[in-house]
This record gives C-alpha cells, sequence and structure tokens, in this order.
C-alpha cells in the first residue's frame, strides 16, 4: 500500500508538472516559411490569386493521392473557395478572405465540417523588378487548453517541412512558366 501511495504521488507530480509547463507554452500558434522567387511580384501575386493554382504547388495531395479539389464558386479573389477529401485525408475548405494586391492574401482553412480552422495569409514582397519574397503562414490561437498548447509546440517541426516543400514547388513552377510565357521557351512534354 505504501509503494501505491509513493507512485500516486509521482504520476500526480509528473502530471502537474506538465500541465504547468504547458501553461508556460504561448496560447497562439503559427506556422511560417519564406522563399526568393526569381519572378516580378505582380506575376507571383496574380498566380496566387487564383486559388486553382494551389493544387499545382501544395505537397498535400502527395500524402493523399485519391485527393480531389472542387471548386464551387468563383476562382481568384475574395470569396473564392478550395475543397478537397481523399480517403486517407479529412474534407477541407480553403476561402480566400481579404485580398491586399499586390501584397497580400488573407485566408482560412476549415476541416471537421468548420469545428476546426487555422487563419493564414500569404505575402508577396517585391526584392527588385525581378524577384519576389514570399512568406506563406498559418497560424491559431488554441486557448488555455494545456494538452493543445503541447500539441500547438510541436506543429511547426510537424507542418514546416511540409511549406518548405510545396514553396520549393511554387519557385520551380513560377519560374519555369514565366520564362516560357517571357522568353518564349518551348518546353517538351514528358
Amino acid at each position: 500500500m505504501k509503494y501505491l501511495k509513493i507512485l500516486l504521488a509521482i504520476v500526480a507530480a509528473l502530471v502537474l508538472a506538465v500541465l504547468v509547463y504547458a501553461m508556460t507554452l504561448p496560447s497562439d500558434i503559427s506556422i511560417t516559411r519564406k522563399i526568393k522567387i526569381n519572378v516580378p511580384q505582380t506575376y507571383a501575386f496574380d498566380y496566387l490569386n487564383n486559388i486553382k493554382n494551389w493544387e499545382d504547388w501544395t505537397t498535400w495531395k502527395e500524402y493523399d493521392s485519391t485527393m480531389v479539389y472542387t471548386y464551387p464558386n468563383k476562382t481568384t479573389g475574395e470569396g473564392a473557395k478550395q475543397k478537397w477529401d481523399g480517403e486517407h485525408s479529412e474534407a477541407a475548405v480553403l476561402t480566400f478572405t481579404t485580398i491586399k494586391a499586390p501584397d497580400k492574401i488573407n485566408f482560412i482553412l476549415e476541416w471537421n465540417k468548420g469545428e476546426t480552422s487555422f487563419s493564414g495569409f500569404i505575402k508577396t514582397k517585391s526584392v527588385d523588378e525581378m524577384s519576389t519574397t514570399i512568406e506563406w503562414t498559418h497560424y491559431k490561437d488554441i486557448g488555455w487548453n494545456p494538452f493543445m498548447r503541447i500539441l500547438g509546440s510541436m506543429l511547426d517541426n510537424v507542418m514546416g517541412p511540409n511549406f518548405e516543400n510545396s514553396l520549393s514547388k511554387l519557385k520551380k513552377k513560377l519560374e519555369l512558366k514565366y520564362n516560357v510565357e517571357t522568353k518564349n521557351i518551348t518546353v517538351a512534354a514528358n
């Protein structure tokens, strides 16, 4: 009986320590990645402002080849929507909320029928005539829940590499597209 009390006291102390640690973590979580792309800012912004193009550079489909995208209404500007669903991924909706051309697209990403969401934005900033920095951010206030704070503290390490891979794909796609369009380069079909 004495050992059981000691064991319970140790478990209680560990749980309390985890809860105290969790409460020191921020309630705001965010994932941000940036990349420099060798195209003019307006070119990059116009491409990103068409939500259908996001299907081509985001990496989510690599994790679920059954994923199907649909576009229930307009595909550019405020109110543009992209929906997706797949056998191995939850149904989700990405909606452009406000647009500040040619600098920023604000959006909301929702899944679990709107019960879970992240806000976010993608910014374009001109470096010079021929290059643009693109910053992609998702953020959320997860509140006081200590377990959500612990999970939130790991989110950047889990999702950050997906953002990096997506932005790398975006860079390749945009630079090739720009060069083909402006230099009349012919690309052989694979």
